[in-house]
């Protein structure tokens, strides 16, 4: 999948931006034939990153399944994106990030689970705006983002968390929250929260709570893919709700009790692989 994505962000770009591959190094240049992005695959990319010069033009760059040692970003002074496939993250790289300005940050397969607690634990007071930890094995996540003022978007989808409390990121506003394809069983709501985007689908909930009010300015709900047996009459306590996603197989009586105030899309209970962005 990480090719495919490759393959269409350069066939995507050509109208704006020339794409060169040389070494694994794949630029992709504006219309002003300045390399802005640069994506390596399978090289290393600490040997490669240290050979290009203008770092400080450069706003993107893209790693995916290298075989080298962990990369260091500190002379990239205008990175506002980094994502992270199958690769290396140790403390060096870790204070890198906490001193660039990055805006967008996801990390997908790391090599070591010990590797994202060693970030997780750096992400406290962060100018990110997106965060994204995919299949990264994560289990639990204790106040990782309660000072990230600034953040987002958070995805944290096709991990092993069997518990979130969703109030842990109180004092966040607008968030867009992607906790799909985990183990959770229940939605825990201890305080006010501030959530626009909630997506809970492919776990294991089978109950919607009473006190899900308590999320405020949600738009956007997910649940499909949930053995949800009740709690569907809550949903009408969000003011601000009007797009929900529930399994195709759900009884037609809640569709028919929550239709008039609420946008409910069927969709099909089996999951379709996508591509991590």
């Amino acid at each position: 999948m990480i090719i495919r994505e490759i393959l269409l962000i350069c066939f995507v770009s050509l109208t704006l931006m020339s794409c060169s591959k040389e070494n694994g190094l794949i630029k992709l240049r504006d219309n002003k034939g300045e390399i802005k992005k640069l994506m390596i695959l399978g090289s290393d990319p600490s040997k490669i990153l240290s050979m290009v010069s203008n770092k400080s033009n450069i706003e993107k760059i893209h790693i995916s399944s290298s075989n080298g040692p962990s990369i260091r970003i500190s002379e990239f002074t205008n990175l506002q994106e980094l994502l992270l496939y199958n690769e290396r993250i140790d403390l060096n790289l870790v204070n890198d990030i906490q001193k660039l300005d990055i805006s967008v940050l996801l990390v997908s397969e790391p090599k070591e689970k010990s590797e994202i607690d060693l970030l997780l634990k750096s992400m406290n007071g962060t100018s990110i705006k997106e965060f994204s930890c995919i299949r990264c094995d994560l289990d639990t996540l204790s106040h990782a983002f309660e000072n990230n003022r600034k953040l987002r978007k958070l995805n944290l989808s096709d991990n092993n968390l069997k518990s979130f409390i969703v109030s842990d990121l109180s004092g966040l506003d607008s968030l867009e929250l992607i906790l799909s394809g985990n183990m959770l069983d229940t939605i825990e709501i201890k305080d006010q929260i501030k959530i626009q985007v909630l997506d809970l689908s492919y776990n294991r909930i089978s109950s919607i709570p009473s006190n899900i009010n308590q999320i405020s300015q949600l738009e956007f709900l997910f649940i499909n893919g949930n053995p949800i047996k009740d709690g569907y009459q809550y949903l009408l306590d969000l003011d601000d709700l009007f797009y929900v996603s529930v399994d195709d197989s759900i009884d037609n009586k809640i569709i028919e009790s929550l239709k008039d105030s609420i946008k409910i899309v069927r969709k099909a209970t089996e999951k379709i692989a996508r591509i991590a962005c």
